[in-house]
């Protein structure tokens, strides 16, 4: 009894595993949960999921045991009918070990170790969940029923998504900086399919890396300056970044513009730093992307006429000086929109401690300020044949997604309740009941991939921004910003032109105090409406705990904190 319940409690928790790994989750979105939280709870739901599985099955291998009836259930009986009383249960125990062992091998692969040491070994074993789905079923078909809604829906997100990968994105820069920092430009559509958010991310896919492997990425610059592309700035940390950086240098070489897919726009939008009267960016290292998009925003919204009504404090801790070197532009921006520091509290540390060689490295000005395109105008047709085309979201407008959504369960329960109590693939062969459970779950997943491309192509035949530009954002309406100090060529005159300490950490708990002070000193307490500072952060786990233990100690109702999660 104790092992038939645990048997329940883990389909339970099967019903629920699907939602939280959906990157565009209308349940999620919903209740305003973020992909990396929803990600959170899908460990925890697949923890209990393996768990309850394993101990279900441990359950009746102890009373097999005892009983002396191990061989004759846990083993598959091929001398017998399938559909016989003597065939049936151990060929359903069989599945279900088949499927104990792919939720198994996805457990033991998921432990945080393995996970960030081994990513491939981990990402290549999670694909093993479908295994483990359709073996559950084909263990007992009444599981079908729990988990249709979920699986559904994650079909459905995941078909969406899939169709990106159809046609490579254009690619407008491909650098290698110094440090093993990436740079890349794509376009994007200037119809309103292709606009994104402030703190977005999106999935990046290199064909001549790996086929199937999808990195995120947080976006580092604001619709507001880009208007036609987005900017992705990445480091060197593993196997796959450690190829873009080689793949990179090999575009470089041959003069070819390299071939990438793209995902997205994922993760919640940033944009209600606009709540706050005071906000704190603090960043560290590459963290820093999601906060570059932020302090993009806020210059592009000042060019355009907006006055700054809040004040912005700036951290940023870092040991790659071609980061300072990218966002150069947009501080010599903030110089001239606030000379006096009014606004703008702008601080930076440089914790490594440079050599007099990288010191004397010269700036690339022309790069920085995007007045050089790249070089190369063709792309490599090793991977495909398509012409790249600049982004455009499937399924943009919420109309078209509750349709497609709509349309895609109602197909699929049809389908599937009519294979299911209509025309059994069974008949009355009940020697068929594993194909029969097996076509149920494969119509499940194919119908709705089926339907979901259906809506895709039609979307893309209706609202092809290609054909159909009375949408299209006017690129020309830019804003013009002006050119960098022209006293500054080297690294060393940069680290001098924004006073970048160095060999230092930032001292956090002083800076935050500082803005805390300024932030009470101009604000009433006790009046109505978010007299909160909005506290933004992205980096290293360090930098997190610092800026927690000074929250604490200020009163943490002062702050409201919005931390960026990567580990995904």
């Amino acid at each position: 009894m104790v092992a038939l319940t645990l048997g329940f409690v883990c389909i339970y928790n099967m019903a629920f595993l699907f939602l939280p790994a959906t990157r565009n989750c209308v349940w999620m979105e919903f209740l305003n949960i973020s992909y990396a939280n929803g990600i959170k709870y899908h460990r925890w739901i697949g923890v209990i999921t393996v768990l309850t599985a394993f101990f279900h099955c441990l359950g009746y291998y102890w009373s097999w045991i005892r009983q002396e009836e191990w061989k004759a259930n846990a083993l598959p009986c091929f001398d017998c009918q399938v559909g016989s009383k003597e065939g049936h249960d151990p060929w359903m125990n069989f599945f279900g070990e088949i499927a104990l062992l792919s939720f198994l091998a996805i457990g033991l692969t998921s432990i945080p170790w393995v996970r960030r040491k081994m990513y491939d070994t981990f990402y290549n074993v999670h694909h093993l969940f479908l295994i483990g789905t359709i073996f559950a079923v084909l263990h007992w078909n009444p599981i079908l029923s729990w988990i249709f809604p979920s699986v559904m829906l994650y079909t459905v997100s995941r078909a969406i998504s899939s169709s990106n990968g159809f046609t490579p994105v254009a690619v407008r820069e491909f650098t290698t900086l110094s440090n093993d920092v990436v740079k890349v430009v794509l376009s994007r559509s200037t119809a309103p399919a292709g606009n994104f958010k402030v703190g977005q991310f999106v999935y990046l896919n290199v064909p001549a890396i790996s086929k199937l492997q999808w990195h995120a990425f947080t976006i580092a610059s604001s619709p507001r300056t880009s208007p036609d592309t987005l900017t992705i700035l990445l480091k060197s940390l593993g196997d796959w970044t450690e190829e873009l950086v080689k793949y990179s240098d090999d575009c470089k070489k041959n003069n070819v513009l390299p071939t990438m897919y793209m995902d997205g726009y994922y993760g919640a939008s940033l944009e209600m730093y606009n709540e706050y009267s005071t906000i704190c960016l603090v960043g560290g290292g590459i963290g820093v992307t999601p906060l570059l998009s932020i302090l993009e925003d806020i210059v592009a919204k000042m060019w355009g006429g907006e006055p700054l009504r809040q004040k912005v404090c700036f951290i940023f801790s870092f040991r790659e000086l071609s980061l300072l070197e990218e966002i150069h532009p947009v501080l010599m921006q903030i110089k001239e929109l606030d000379p006096h520091g009014e606004y703008f509290s702008l601080h930076f540390s440089l914790t490594r401690v440079p050599t007099h060689e990288m010191l004397d490295q010269p700036i690339d000005r022309e790069r920085i300020t995007g007045k050089t395109e790249a070089s190369a105008t063709k792309y490599a047709k090793t991977f495909t044949s398509k012409v790249p085309r600049p982004f455009t979201e499937p399924l943009r407008t919420r109309t078209s997604k509750v349709v497609m959504f709509g349309a895609s369960f109602l197909v699929t329960l049809i389908v599937v309740v009519l294979v299911k109590y209509g025309n059994k693939v069974q008949a009355d062969n009940e020697n068929l009941w594993p194909l029969q459970n097996f076509v149920e779950i494969s119509l499940l997943i194919a119908v709705g991939m089926i339907t979901v491309y259906t809506s895709v192509a039609l979307d893309k035949e209706t609202h092809d921004p290609w054909m159909n530009t009375s949408h299209s954002r006017d690129v020309s309406e830019t804003p013009r910003y002006p050119s960098l100090a022209v006293d500054v060529h080297t690294f060393q005159n940069l680290i001098s032109e924004h006073n970048v300490e160095v060999g230092r950490r930032p001292d956090i708990p002083e800076l935050i105090k500082t803005a805390f002070v300024g932030h009470i000193s101009k604000t009433n307490l006790a009046s109505a409406g978010n007299n909160s500072i909005g506290v933004f952060v992205s980096g290293p786990e360090d930098l997190k705990k610092s800026l927690e233990y000074v929250i604490a100690d200020l009163g943490a109702q002062h702050f409201d904190v919005h931390e960026e999660e990567f580990e995904l």
